[in-house]
């Protein structure tokens, strides 16, 4: 993203390492390559290969697809919650899921997506730092009331 020549290879070479990492049959990723993935490792790979994306480097459309493939086989709620390597509605994997299938090209209108919004801003927040760190990425770019509902809530524990 910053546009340095010398990080281009660098950051090129790490997003085919997880090209090259990525489940062949599932779509996923995990602890180590070519594993069955877990909502965990593979939102961590999806998030870098978008930010790869976003800096233009090399970033192979099939991979992306097969990342979908991977989030379909753990969503529920016709992908409203997700689980960790099954279908499940935890709240830090649907945080993540969710988090994932906006940069993917899931539109805020999408009613399925709506529904996992609507079910994680009613969770307390606590000290599930994964749960903290997906959802206020997902509400950021979701926006609207969800957003502002968390903000505030944040501003009375700070105050």
């Amino acid at each position: 993203m910053t546009k340095d020549r010398d990080l281009k290879l660098l950051a090129q070479a790490a997003i085919n390492f997880i090209v090259k990492a990525q489940d062949p049959k599932g779509g996923g990723w995990r602890y180590a390559p070519r594993q069955p993935g877990d909502t965990s490792v593979s939102s961590w790979q999806i998030l870098a290969l978008m930010s790869g994306q976003a800096a233009e480097l090399d970033v192979p459309k099939k991979t992306l697809e097969s990342a979908m493939k991977f989030l379909d086989s753990v969503q529920s709620s016709e992908g409203a919650k997700y689980g960790y390597t099954t279908p499940g509605a935890g709240r830090a994997t649907t945080a993540a899921g969710l988090l994932c299938r906006i940069h993917l090209g899931w539109k805020k209108d999408n009613a399925q997506f709506a529904k996992g919004v609507e079910f994680l801003s009613a969770q307390k927040p606590g000290a599930n730092l994964y749960f903290s760190y997906y959802t206020t990425q997902l509400l950021r770019q979701y926006q609207g009331d969800p957003w502002e509902k968390m903000e505030r809530r944040h501003e009375g524990e700070i105050s």
